[in-house]
Protein backbone atom coordinates (compact mmCIF):
# COMPACT_ATOMS: atom_id res chain seq x y z
CA UNK A 1 0.00 0.00 0.00
CA UNK A 2 1.44 3.61 -0.63
CA UNK A 3 1.82 5.85 1.80
CA UNK A 4 -0.56 7.90 -0.24
CA UNK A 5 -3.34 6.18 0.29
CA UNK A 6 -2.67 4.87 3.94
CA UNK A 7 -2.70 8.30 4.81
CA UNK A 8 -6.19 8.95 3.01
CA UNK A 9 -7.75 5.71 5.04
CA UNK A 10 -5.93 6.68 8.11
CA UNK A 11 -7.08 10.43 8.00
CA UNK A 12 -10.95 9.29 7.20
CA UNK A 13 -13.10 9.09 10.08
CA UNK A 14 -14.69 6.10 8.83
CA UNK A 15 -12.38 3.54 8.17
CA UNK A 16 -9.60 1.92 10.27
CA UNK A 17 -6.16 1.36 8.69
CA UNK A 18 -6.12 -2.59 10.07
CA UNK A 19 -3.29 -4.03 7.54
CA UNK A 20 -0.56 -2.66 4.83
CA UNK A 21 0.80 -5.05 2.08
CA UNK A 22 3.10 -4.09 -0.39
CA UNK A 23 5.34 -6.49 -2.79
CA UNK A 24 8.58 -5.19 -1.11
CA UNK A 25 8.40 -5.87 2.36
CA UNK A 26 10.48 -3.25 4.03
CA UNK A 27 8.20 -0.58 2.46
CA UNK A 28 5.21 -2.54 3.57
CA UNK A 29 6.78 -2.09 7.14
CA UNK A 30 7.83 0.93 6.85
CA UNK A 31 4.40 2.41 6.01
CA UNK A 32 2.81 0.21 8.78
CA UNK A 33 5.08 2.15 11.08
CA UNK A 34 4.47 5.21 9.93
CA UNK A 35 0.32 4.87 10.57
CA UNK A 36 1.20 2.24 13.68
CA UNK A 37 -0.38 -0.96 11.93
CA UNK A 38 0.34 -4.32 13.68
CA UNK A 39 -0.67 -6.01 10.58
CA UNK A 40 1.89 -6.29 7.73
CA UNK A 41 1.68 -8.48 4.78
CA UNK A 42 3.91 -8.65 1.52
CA UNK A 43 1.70 -11.12 -0.81
CA UNK A 44 -1.35 -9.28 -1.19
CA UNK A 45 -3.37 -12.88 -0.89
CA UNK A 46 -2.24 -12.45 2.72
CA UNK A 47 -4.11 -9.64 3.51
CA UNK A 48 -7.10 -10.18 1.13
CA UNK A 49 -7.46 -13.85 3.21
CA UNK A 50 -7.23 -11.76 6.47
CA UNK A 51 -11.12 -11.82 8.25
CA UNK A 52 -10.48 -8.78 9.99
CA UNK A 53 -9.90 -7.10 6.75
CA UNK A 54 -13.29 -5.74 4.95
CA UNK A 55 -11.79 -3.72 2.38
CA UNK A 56 -8.94 -3.76 0.01
CA UNK A 57 -7.83 -0.43 -1.54
CA UNK A 58 -5.60 -1.54 -4.60
CA UNK A 59 -2.86 0.35 -6.42
CA UNK A 60 -2.96 -1.54 -9.37
CA UNK A 61 0.43 1.02 -10.86
CA UNK A 62 2.68 -1.87 -11.04
CA UNK A 63 2.39 -5.11 -13.12
CA UNK A 64 3.96 -6.90 -10.58
CA UNK A 65 0.86 -5.79 -8.30
CA UNK A 66 -1.52 -6.95 -11.28
CA UNK A 67 -0.17 -10.62 -10.80
CA UNK A 68 0.02 -10.91 -6.90
CA UNK A 69 -3.24 -9.00 -5.76
CA UNK A 70 -5.53 -8.39 -8.92
CA UNK A 71 -8.72 -7.11 -8.69
CA UNK A 72 -10.44 -10.39 -9.69
CA UNK A 73 -9.04 -11.86 -5.92
CA UNK A 74 -10.52 -9.02 -4.47
CA UNK A 75 -13.81 -9.03 -5.52
CA UNK A 76 -14.10 -13.10 -5.39
CA UNK A 77 -13.12 -12.55 -1.79
CA UNK A 78 -15.67 -9.55 -0.99
CA UNK A 79 -13.28 -7.03 0.11
CA UNK A 80 -13.52 -4.71 -2.44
Amino acid sequence: MGPRHAEAAAGCELTELVAVADLIPERARETAARFDVARVYGPGSDLIADPDVDLVVLDEFRQAQLTEMGGAAVLQAGRL
